[in-house]
């Protein structure tokens, strides 16, 4: 199975409430201001994927929090989805079936200060930062770790092609697939459940 990714621009999405479940709307009740209009940009950016992934049944589909604070489907097929917003922008991976996927969109805006997270955390890298950057998240939320397990592991982002790198040092060697475009780079990893 391959991972249905999506990138969206921000200002394309209406952070209107009215467009979430009744279920989305009492999690976003919680939130305010640009935090507020980012989750419903990311709910309506996860619900527009899924519609292209699943068919029109995924429009009533609940997108609520899961335990590691990442998205989670509710009330549909089994699926595994990821999220990540950074600048003007929103990215969206989703597998069908059993399977966890995670994804990274790093906008070149961030360069200098990624690069400086790298050397602070010792990752290894030999192919562009941005890459290894969105990489090495993309890893995170596929194994529900958080940011300061970097600093807890000896990480390497090897490149494996223009398109490819492959992850050590969190687990199993993952290979994740990228998209690097003149504003951003996208980095996802799928693996199936055991």
């Amino acid at each position: 199975m391959a991972a249905a990714i999506t990138i969206t621009r921000a200002s394309e999405l209406t952070a209107d409430p009215a467009l979430l479940t009744a279920a989305e709307r009492a999690v976003c009740s919680d939130r305010s201001g640009l935090r507020r209009d980012e989750w419903i940009r990311g709910r309506l950016a996860v619900r527009a994927a899924m519609v292209t992934a699943l068919g029109t049944r995924a429009a009533a589909i609940d997108v609520l929090i899961a335990p590691d604070a990442g998205p989670l489907v509710v009330g549909g097929p089994p699926c595994a989805i990821s999220l990540s917003h950074d600048d003007a922008w929103i990215a969206v991976a989703i597998a069908v079936g059993a399977y966890r996927i995670g994804i990274d969109l790093c906008a070149r805006s961030k360069a200098t200060r990624v690069i400086d997270l790298l050397a602070r955390l010792g990752v290894q890298f030999d192919c562009e930062p941005l890459a290894a950057f969105a990489a090495l998240e993309a890893v995170l939320k596929l194994r529900r770790l958080g940011v300061m397990e970097l600093r807890e592991h000896a990480t390497e982002v090897r490149a494996r092609g223009a398109s490819q790198v492959e992850v050590h040092g969190l687990g199993a060697a993952t290979l994740v697939e990228l998209q690097v475009c003149p504003e951003h780079v996208v980095g996802w990893a799928l693996e199936a459940l055991a």
